[in-house]
């Protein structure tokens, strides 16, 4: 309580008339601003700063290259065709991408790189021919799902091995 019958009350907003309480008044208005002020001079909330630093992490969002999510062969490694070899690879789970191209890699620095012969709604039928002898090391396709060696042929059309 204070003297000569003025009553300060914790409500900012009720203060007495004297110049000291205008004062405190003022001062005490001016710091029931948020931290770093989010509001404008405009006296809009803050909505403009929001926006600008919405805009600003957006702006950076998109400036950061996205990363393609490959697929790499799931299973086998180390099969080998004593001839000459059909390879068949399936990348399952495309949901729908474009036409893919799958790289094969094989024993004797063999790499193989070709394009689909079959695209379904959510896989990529991939063919590889290769020499005798042969051993698969690793494939990938630059598609998102997963990649299969689904079988593989060695000379006259029989099953590799």
């Amino acid at each position: 309580m204070g003297t000569a019958g003025v009553s300060r009350r914790t409500d900012l907003d009720h203060f007495s008339a004297t110049s000291y309480d205008r004062m405190a008044l003022a001062e005490a208005r001016a710091t029931r601003a948020a931290p770093l002020s989010l509001q404008s001079s405009r006296g809009d909330g803050g909505n403009t700063l929001r926006k600008l630093i919405g805009l600003a992490i957006l702006v950076v969002a998109l400036a950061i290259p996205s990363v393609a999510i490959a697929a790499t062969l799931s299973n086998g490694n180390g099969q080998t065709c004593s001839g000459v070899g059909i390879w068949h690879f399936v990348n399952n789970q495309t949901g729908g991408a474009a036409p893919g191209t799958l790289t094969a890699f094989f024993s004797g620095g063999v790499t193989a790189t070709t394009g689909p012969e079959k695209v379904l709604a959510n896989a990529q039928h991939f063919y590889v021919q290769t020499n005798a002898g042969a051993t698969l090391l690793n494939a990938e396709t630059d598609l998102p799902g997963r990649l299969q060696l689904s079988d593989f042929n060695c000379d006259a059309g029989k099953k590799g091995k």
